[in-house]
């Protein structure tokens, strides 16, 4: 059962950036803490985030501290993810492939998973998941790509 007057989020936001303005979200409080929560005592379920919109880390403490260099590399596979995508998707609506799923938009979510991944660790990817396939095998030629074939 939902209520109109919903409790305030575990750990909201203080920074006066509240509340979500994405497309298709009625409405969310963002969150910097992790916890369970009953989802029927909130008009939405809040959002946990690590940086504001400005790009800075909220709280010190969960900060990764990456390196320029990783973070370089991060941003280059999400760029070769998403040219990825748009040449597999192009090659499957003019029938070249039979099937293609994008990863529009879940560009971070992949690259950033598969950032916390061991060489040993095995990935089941499913559709969607050509970014944590990419980044924990380093091989984009499973994908039949060199990574100096794509122009970033």
């Amino acid at each position: 059962m939902h209520s109109d007057s919903a409790p305030p989020p575990p750990s909201a936001s203080s920074d006066g950036d509240d509340t979500s303005q994405f497309a298709g979200i009625r409405r969310a409080d963002f969150t910097e803490s992790l916890s369970f929560i009953d989802a029927d005592s909130y008009a939405g379920i809040p959002i946990y985030r690590v940086m504001n919109r400005e790009g800075e880390v909220i709280r010190p403490e969960q900060d990764p501290a990456l390196s320029e260099d990783t973070l370089v590399h991060m941003y280059r596979s999400m760029t070769m993810l998403n040219t990825m995508d748009r040449i597999l998707y192009e090659s499957q609506r003019q029938g070249r492939i039979s099937f293609y799923m994008t990863n529009y938009g879940e560009e971070a979510t992949h690259i950033g998973s598969a950032a916390a991944l061991s060489p040993e660790d095995v990935v089941y990817g499913q559709y969607r998941e050509a970014g944590e396939q990419k980044e924990s095998f380093a091989a984009s030629s499973l994908f039949g790509l060199s990574p100096t074939a794509i122009s970033i």
